[in-house]
């Protein structure tokens, strides 16, 4: 019965006018694309910059709609009001998603709070212990260890509010120099406030507290000696941009070719060359394939 279901419904698809369907298909991706277009080009350009999220555009849209509605309710429809509003509010959080993702989080080097020590102990024991699942889980750490130029990175899950990055960096004989960068995410910035400064007194006096419940000594460093590690922390909450910023010819042939790809999959089934099915399994692979190359990336 499924199998009888898709097959009407595939031959309904491909009854579908052939100069229309491309409109149609463009139409929908101009409008899930609109909003986060207009999000990037007043964020860019905003004299400094501060996400303009595509869900207050699409909800001035909306509110602007009903304006329009109650002035001529003629031509307001229940079913359309309801399409409209449900994909207002969806379409909105998704298109979020996208700009954030893009542009990254607006963040200042005084929002992140910062401190950097020198511990007695070589970089292989000191993070033996900090990875421990209880100091680790009160530290609020990840269980993955990065690499970052001969560093050693531990950082907070992905969905923390309050995050913690710690970089471990051997400087023999038997010396560690720790960074450690403390930060609230909001929704689209990182955020300066009196709880994120009483969480860093917390995490920095755990820090402390468990290196010498095993003796190891913890000494102040110049905050001099974390200007790299600031430097990197903020890059990496500036999203795809900076990769786009700083992608070689080799990756814009990459976007060229996707681009193309998917463009002409269209054109090919507009004249004709491909079915639907061809149509949309080259494009929606292609589609697919460059989301994976970009987060392959980040």
């Amino acid at each position: 019965m499924a199998i009888q279901n898709f097959a009407v419904f595939y031959s309904n698809l491909e009854s579908i006018n052939i100069e229309i369907l491309p409109l149609f298909v463009f139409a929908v991706v101009l409008l899930l694309i609109t909003p986060i277009i207009l999000s990037l080009i007043l964020t860019k350009y905003h004299p400094e910059k501060q996400i303009v999220p595509p869900i207050y555009i699409q909800i001035v849209s909306l509110s602007l709609l009903f304006i329009s509605l109650s002035i001529q309710p003629q031509f307001s429809d229940g079913g359309t009001l309801f399409v409209r509003t449900f994909y207002a509010i969806l379409g909105g959080f998704f298109q979020d998603g996208v700009a954030i993702g893009i542009l990254g989080r607006t963040a200042h080097r005084d929002d992140l709070l910062i401190f950097s020590f020198d511990v007695n102990t070589d970089v292989l024991h000191l993070r033996s212990i900090l990875t421990r699942e209880k100091y680790r889980h009160n530290l609020n750490l990840g269980k993955k260890i990065e690499e970052r130029n001969q560093n050693e990175i531990l950082r907070s899950p992905k969905d923390s509010k309050y995050r913690t990055v710690i970089e471990m960096t051997e400087t023999p004989p038997n010396v560690s120099h720790v960074n450690i960068a403390v930060f609230e995410r909001g929704s689209y910035a990182i955020k300066m406030t009196e709880k994120i400064e009483e969480f860093s007194h917390r995490q920095i006096a755990y820090f402390r507290e468990i290196l010498e419940r095993h003796s190891i000594q913890v000494n102040d460093a110049p905050l001099t000696e974390a200007e790299s590690f600031l430097c990197s922390t903020l890059d990496e909450m500036k999203g795809y941009s900076i990769q786009i910023e700083r992608m070689s010819r080799y990756g814009w042939l990459k976007i060229l070719a996707i681009i193309s790809s998917a463009s002409l999959s269209i054109i090919g089934y507009w004249v004709q060359l491909f079915s639907l099915g061809e149509m949309l399994t080259i494009f929606i692979s292609t589609i697919i394939f460059g989301i994976f190359e970009l987060y392959k990336k980040r």
